[in-house]
């Protein structure tokens, strides 16, 4: 089957999950045997750069290069007329582009929503702006653009059941598609040799998180937490891998606390290195915060998928973790999140089950290639 897979606001040379989503599931569709050409965004001169990512595996990319809806349009219905799909899936919360191709070549189209936007421009602290895409005239040509899609695909339930009240989009209409792990890539690994690469202490008890820097992840209860881990279990240190917008006010929160030596600050790290730090780590933490839409987060299955127990929030979305291969505790409760971790470190058996465990689950249901043979069987269906 031909798919032509739109994902225009998307840096496909990125590192960010949108990125990464992107272009595990292109790759993912086209080991399931699909034949894909991706129109998506790259920085100027870099085109090159990012073909060479979906070269092996078979994927044509297109990168528009003028800008405007209409502009777009027109490169988009080029690449249509020339690559025959069958199908287009938009990867976009208002799927305009991927309605008016559908309209204009009569193919049928399925959209993937990985979040409400009102919801994010709110968390962002850009209220005025989510208030604008909530509008009504707005919101009525939202609807218009999915009624025109066959199906759509959320990554959550909680985006489901938002699609549904804003929209009044039929339940059967959604199917809920979970995000997923490389799990070639995310795999376990001696935990001695990680640690040998990364100059690590081999005695210590390591945690870690792994993620963008912003205040819905609760990076602040994981520092808040380490003094209190540390009354139980000496010797901890806290890996924080990843950057962002809240990392000074991180930082200065680890220099009033007097934890320069036990949390340290990575920045940004190589999508491919990654592993090597989860795996280096006793524990691996997932503190969000609550969201109403919930979540399908990524690291939390590629956590699971290096075989590494995992404490996250209560929150939607993470009851995964109550099959063995972790433990919740209440969302901002420091006192719980240190407790957990106490627990786990203290247990050898326990850590070790639920590495297991982990791994088992997601390669059964969250790896990349389940995600994809699932988005494949729907979109046969509905191409059909």
């Amino acid at each position: 089957m031909r798919i032509l897979f739109l994902a225009l606001d998307v840096n496909l040379n990125g590192r960010t999950g949108d990125s990464i989503h992107t272009r595990e599931l292109v790759v993912s569709l086209s080991g399931a045997g699909q034949e894909v050409a991706l129109v998506g965004s790259a920085p100027e001169g870099l085109d090159e750069d990012v073909s060479n990512i979906f070269e092996e595996a078979g994927v044509s990319v297109h990168i528009p290069k003028s800008t405007g809806n209409l502009a777009t349009l027109r490169f988009c219905s080029r690449i249509t007329r020339e690559f025959r799909p069958e199908v287009i899936y938009e990867r976009r919360f208002s799927p305009k582009l991927g309605a008016g191709l559908s309209m204009l070549h009569k193919l049928p189209l399925v959209v993937e929503v990985n979040g409400l936007l009102e919801e994010e421009l709110e968390i962002q602290g850009r209220g005025e702006e989510a208030r604008k895409v909530s509008g009504k005239a707005r919101k009525s040509l939202r609807k218009r653009f999915f009624d025109r899609a066959g199906k759509i695909v959320a990554v959550t339930d909680g985006i489901k059941t938002g699609l549904e009240g804003l929209y009044n989009i039929p339940s059967g209409k959604i199917t809920v598609v979970h995000n997923g792990a490389n799990t070639n890539l995310f795999r376990p690994m001696d935990k001695s040799s990680c640690r040998e690469k990364l100059g690590l202490d081999a005695d210590k008890h390591y945690l870690c998180f792994v993620g963008i820097l912003l205040w819905w992840q609760g990076v602040d209860d994981i520092i808040r937490a380490v003094p209190k881990v540390e009354e139980n279990i000496p010797g901890v240190d806290l890996m924080i891998v990843g950057d962002g917008a809240q990392r000074k006010e991180l930082e200065d929160l680890v220099q009033d606390l007097g934890l320069s030596e036990s949390v340290h600050f990575t920045g940004r790290v190589p999508y491919e290195k990654v592993p090597i730090y989860m795996n280096a780590s006793d524990v691996c933490l997932a503190p969000k915060r609550v969201l109403s839409s919930g979540y399908s987060p990524l690291k939390l299955y590629e956590y699971m998928a290096c075989g590494k127990p995992v404490i996250a929030s209560r929150v939607a979305g993470f009851e995964i973790l109550e099959k063995g291969a972790g433990l919740l505790f209440e969302p901002e409760n420091v006192d719980d999140l240190s407790s957990n971790i106490v627990k786990v470190l203290s247990d050898r058996e326990l850590m070790d089950s639920m590495g297991v465990e982990g791994r088992r689950i997601v390669e059964k249901e969250y790896s990349w290639r389940a995600v994809g043979e699932r988005i494949s069987s729907l979109l046969r269906e509905v191409a059909s």
